[in-house]
């Protein structure tokens, strides 16, 4: 099976939130008995926002937008951010925010503050008094988990990847899912050092101020003494799109592994990617789709990693 074959299956399911957020972990633990690997779960309740609604008018006229505020409300029209800017910046303030590098409405950002998210290409036609955007937002209490499949005694290596999304979610992250199961089912020999989590909540949660990174601050407070001894992190997401690279700039890990004792460790962790410019273009969009990825780069990253482990 090739690995784009399995990242198909996963976007098969849709938006990987709540009740598809779910879906996807019996997919992976129906992937894993399906071949004779065993797993532990860990099991854990957390809080995500429900969109009800989200509407922009000017006017008679309806523009094109998506909530991006766990709060429910009016959205200030006069303040228009680029999403590609860190949302800390503006974390508590109403917005209206677009992605520059996409076509497409793209969640980019959330905000502790109502919000929503344009086309970049309609920013223009918000320069209007007549301009009226209301989102309703519910905060929901569910049941996510972590996916364990390995050593959980001593790992060598602990690989970390989310099979959650926000929209399609192909690059981010399908693609570093689909990596890791071709891993423990082509590989089983990694089972022995190596621990592979595959994480849940990884997108959306009401922690403040780092809203995303649930799942791996879970698996974090439980076996914090398993990150601490062991020789390497790999953090596996958004790939398949370029050639790969092993980011360990402190000043990125931070984002792509917001663990609380993420300085404490940073020494050993490696954010494996693929083209993150590229990535930008489609990023939380309904453009990140399977024709962003090619199977030759996805490989590549499996390759990378085998490389890694064995280093």
């Amino acid at each position: 099976m090739k690995i784009i074959e399995i990242v198909e299956k996963i976007l098969a399911i849709g938006e990987r939130q709540f009740a598809g957020e779910r879906k996807t972990a019996t997919f992976i633990k129906d992937f894993l008995r399906k071949n004779n690997i065993e797993f532990k779960t860990q099991n854990f309740f957390t809080l995500s926002p429900k969109i009800k609604k989200a509407e922009l008018k000017i006017g008679n006229s309806t523009i094109d937008c998506e909530a991006t505020g766990f709060i429910s409300g009016t959205v200030n029209t006069k303040l228009i951010l680029n999403s590609l800017e860190s949302s800390q910046l503006h974390l508590f303030e109403s917005n209206i925010n677009s992605n520059p590098a996409c076509k497409s409405v793209s969640l980019s950002n959330f905000y502790f503050a109502p919000s929503i998210a344009i086309k970049n290409t309609d920013k223009r036609k918000i320069q209007t008094k007549n301009v009226v955007a209301e989102i309703k937002v519910t905060k929901k209490k569910y049941q996510s988990e972590n996916i364990l499949v390995g050593n959980m005694k001593n790992p060598v290596n602990i690989f970390f990847g989310h099979y959650d999304s926000i929209k399609t979610g192909a690059i981010d992250n399908a693609s570093g899912i689909g990596v890791m199961l071709k891993l423990v089912l082509d590989r089983p020999e990694l089972l022995f050092d190596s621990l592979f989590c595959f994480c849940g909540n990884e997108e959306l949660s009401y922690d403040k101020p780092i809203y995303w990174g649930h799942g791996y601050r879970v698996f974090e407070k439980k076996y914090f003494t398993l990150l601490k001894r062991c020789s390497k992190i790999l953090v596996v997401d958004c790939v398949g799109n370029g050639k790969t690279i092993g980011i360990t700039d402190k000043n990125i890990l931070i984002k792509a592994f917001p663990i609380k004792n993420i300085r404490d460790l940073a020494d050993k962790i490696i954010a494996v990617s693929g083209n993150i410019p590229k990535l930008m273009k489609v990023y939380h969009s309904n453009d990140d789709t399977i024709k962003q990825l090619d199977e030759k780069f996805l490989q590549d990253t499996l390759k990378f990693i085998v490389k890694e482990t064995n280093s």
